[in-house]
């Protein structure tokens, strides 16, 4: 399965390049997935959809309990690390123990976040919630860490 792809409820537009409407071929090798934030929500799902295509799928998350069970599906062969990706440290460790395990990452994906509990914006009355809602320059650097050592 692929994201972006093309499907039958939106026809092709004239002058469309032939790639963009051609399907990916199916891949026959496994690839090395690192999903941080990949525990719950979104990440999980992310980790499920790459699990089933046969992919091996390390799954970052600072729940560690919640990423070792979802790590034993369907065939137990994902690894599930406790990680905190504001931490440099311990994002310079996984990715020193993923290249002596596998030797490589071939799909990074971020999906770790910061979100405690939905507050719309408007109803944002004190600083810690606002100070959740915003995206400090710091926040930034932090969500950007895995990225360089990829």
């Amino acid at each position: 399965m692929s994201f972006d792809q093309p499907g039958d409820e939106h026809p092709p537009v004239d002058g469309t390049p032939r790639v963009e409407l051609a399907r990916p071929a199916k891949r026959t090798d496994a690839r090395i997935v690192l999903v941080t934030g990949g525990a719950n929500g979104i990440g999980a799902a992310v980790v499920r959809l790459f699990g089933a295509n046969g992919d091996t799928v390390v799954i970052a998350d600072r729940d560690g309990a919640a990423a070792a069970e979802l790590a034993g599906f369907p065939d137990g062969k994902h690894l599930a690390k406790s990680v905190d990706v504001a931490v440099e440290t311990e994002v310079v460790a996984l990715f020193e123990e993923l290249q002596a395990r596998h030797g490589r990452i071939d799909v990074l994906v971020n999906s770790a976040a910061v979100a405690d509990t939905f507050v719309p914006r408007d109803n944002c009355r004190t600083r810690s919630n606002r100070s959740k809602m915003s995206i400090s320059p710091a926040r930034a650097r932090r969500s950007r860490r895995c990225a360089p050592a990829a």
